[in-house]
């Protein structure tokens, strides 16, 4: 039997894929399960190798993906939107996303999906639920909130999970660099910084992994020192 590669964060929350556990550029997924509504927060590249992966660690800790209430998506670069395609398509799970980057999801835009950057094919997906605001979606826990924080793309949006045992927030690439080729505007991205720096949570994810509380601060305290990092 091949050894687990899912990681519980806590109850009812688990990584399900992040950097290196396959060969595509696939960003930290959640799956989060709390008062029966049942999310994941990304779905990877999409890439064939991504897809199993997700598929298998889902199936490890018994969620069917027919079952998923919403895959909520950071925003629309391929790392973290990709994999929408197969969950729609196959399992009818409804996608939520922000605009603009939901409908850059929904025509597949080859530059703001940064899909180009990437050397990879972006599968356009229809985006069932346009998340117009924050709090919890329709029909979902109050534990499971969408939080707005844009910057790195304009329709970035973060997670707070308040789980039984401990709080999550996940913010995928709300704190990462900017390019003027997806919109990024730096004075939303210190705001957002500023706004995740007041969350008080046992973990911050971002696109590449999970920190406690101390690193969390450190991280947070580092970026307002620093500033934005432009790419281009």
């Amino acid at each position: 039997m091949p050894e687990s590669t899912v990681i519980k964060l806590a109850k009812g929350v688990w990584i399900l894929l992040y950097p290196g556990l396959t060969p595509w550029p696939d960003s930290l997924t959640l799956g989060a399960s709390i008062e029966d509504c049942i999310v994941l927060y990304d779905t990877g590249s999409g890439a064939p190798e991504s897809i199993l992966t997700l598929s298998s660690s889902l199936a490890e800790i018994g969620i069917k993906p027919w079952k998923i209430d919403y895959a909520i998506i950071s925003h629309a670069h391929l790392p973290s939107s990709g994999g929408s395609y197969w969950l729609h398509d196959s399992h009818n799970t409804t996608i939520a996303a922000r605009n603009p980057d939901s409908r850059w999801i929904e025509t597949g835009d080859p530059v703001k999906t940064a899909a180009n950057e990437y050397g990879l094919p972006f599968r356009p997906v229809p985006v069932g639920v346009e998340i117009r605001r924050e709090g919890p979606l329709p029909g979902c826990t109050s534990k499971i909130n969408v939080m707005f924080t844009p910057g790195h793309t304009p329709g970035s949006i973060s997670l707070f999970i308040d789980a039984p045992d401990a709080t999550v927030i996940a913010v995928a690439d709300a704190l990462g660099r900017l390019s003027r080729r997806w919109d990024s505007d730096e004075k939303l991205w210190q705001s957002s910084v500023e706004k995740i720096a007041r969350i008080d949570a046992d973990f911050l994810c971002t696109s590449t992994s999970c920190l406690d509380r101390r690193a969390a601060s450190r991280l947070l305290e580092e970026l307002a020192e620093k500033g934005a990092e432009w790419v281009d």
